[in-house]
């Protein structure tokens, strides 16, 4: 306890890396480096408690490869490997990057329903992830652009909504009828 019965505030006992690491990054990429900062939980006693608001510096092991803003976007520069750190009261996490020289070739795509149901007039979420190995394996793709479509789209229309890498779709069912093929392919 603080002075006068207040509860003092939590101290960062950890850092976790809450973000998906891009596996085939290449000159003029960017990522999003998530870092979260965890205390003890005082009713569990474990290190799970995320607190939010606390600064944190970032660095690049190797910026001619890889640069990192104050706000953990990664920027891949060249080919090479680097280590990019974060620091939160005085604990540090790194996390290695693997910047190639070329982007592999998308092989799979998987599309998968986030929410929603196919009810006339609501819409359904669909998120595609594209994949340098068959059947949805291997490494997600960054930086694959593509297009979605519907091949019934008196039945059902579907609208780009971004990202990167998952890309997502919004599904709106305008009609009774089926099947439904929505597709996603890379361009």
């Amino acid at each position: 306890m603080a002075r006068h019965g207040v509860p003092a505030a939590p101290v960062v006992a950890q850092l976790s890396v809450t973000s998906e690491l891009p596996i085939n990054f290449v000159a003029g990429n960017t990522h999003t480096m998530v870092v979260a900062a965890l205390a003890v939980d005082p009713e569990t006693g474990s290190t799970d408690l995320v607190i939010s608001g606390r600064s944190q510096s970032w660095g690049s092991g190797t910026p001619a490869v890889a640069t990192v803003s104050g706000t953990g976007v990664v920027t891949a520069v060249a080919a090479g490997a680097t280590t990019i750190s974060c620091v939160s009261e005085g604990m540090t996490i790194s996390q290695g990057y693997t910047v190639s020289s070329s982007q592999p070739l998308p092989v799979s795509v998987t599309v998968l329903p986030v929410s929603g149901a196919g009810v006339i007039g609501q819409t359904l979420a669909l998120q595609a992830r594209v994949w340098d190995g068959a059947g949805g394996t291997g490494n997600v793709l960054l930086n694959i652009s593509g297009t979605w479509s519907s091949a019934t789209p008196a039945i059902a229309t579907v609208a780009d909504a971004g990202g990167d890498p998952v890309h997502l779709a919004t599904v709106t069912c305008v009609a009774l009828g089926g099947p439904v093929n929505i597709t996603f392919t890379t361009s």
